[in-house]
């Protein structure tokens, strides 16, 4: 980490990703060797709404389907995709067959292949109104997730005195299958909020 003030408040996965959590906490009952693949996991139910958004706007484009169809379609996967982040049991379901597609994907997303071939086939199929709906269907859910974070942020933080959007649910959820200790959720956010809370007073005090 790069101060100790980011160590205390978040701290990133090895390609990038942001979370706001203390780290020193989350991986306290975590093997060494688990702490990698919780990560990729992080990593990769973050971006599976948008894998399964850009997967859905190729599909229909394929199929020629109608632009508000497919455009209902795109927004339906991208929320799937959400909620399937922010669910212990899906996660854990498709842990690791669909972190071994991640490793995979993360890959050429780094490129951006994925945008390139979805430009590429709406031109090679001439479905560029879907291309168009696939744009505006992504900021639209941009738009609301923001909201839905904003709710999120304000729910556990008046509750909790802690900052939890979609990004740390996913983390402090799937942690749990990688943790030698059984709590659940609810429990870990309350151990959470504790140890933050505490750690904060004493450093104020300091």
């Amino acid at each position: 980490m790069d101060s100790s003030k980011e160590n205390y408040t978040a701290f990133m996965t090895h390609n990038g990703l942001k979370v706001r959590l203390n780290h020193n906490f989350c991986v306290q009952n975590v093997e060494e060797k688990n702490i990698l693949p919780w990560y990729i996991s992080i990593e990769a139910f973050d971006s599976l709404r948008g894998i399964l958004s850009i997967i859905s706007a190729i599909i229909m484009m394929l199929l020629h389907k109608d632009i508000i169809y497919s455009g209902i379609v795109i927004m339906i996967m991208y929320f799937i995709g959400f909620i399937i982040s922010q669910s212990y049991f899906y996660m854990v379901m498709l842990n690791m067959i669909y972190g071994l597609f991640y490793m995979a994907y993360s890959f050429i997303e780094r490129f951006f292949i994925q945008y390139i071939a979805l430009i590429i086939i709406s031109i090679i199929s001439k479905e560029f109104m879907i291309l168009l709906v696939f744009i505006g269907v992504r900021l639209a859910c941009f738009v609301v997730m923001n909201i839905i974070n904003i709710i999120l942020l304000k729910y556990y933080y008046g509750k909790y005195k802690i900052h939890m959007g979609d990004v740390e649910i996913t983390a402090a959820k799937i942690l749990q299958f990688y943790s030698d200790k059984d709590i659940n959720f609810k429990q870990w956010i309350s151990d959470y909020s504790n140890y933050i809370n505490i750690d904060t007073s004493d450093l104020n005090l300091n």
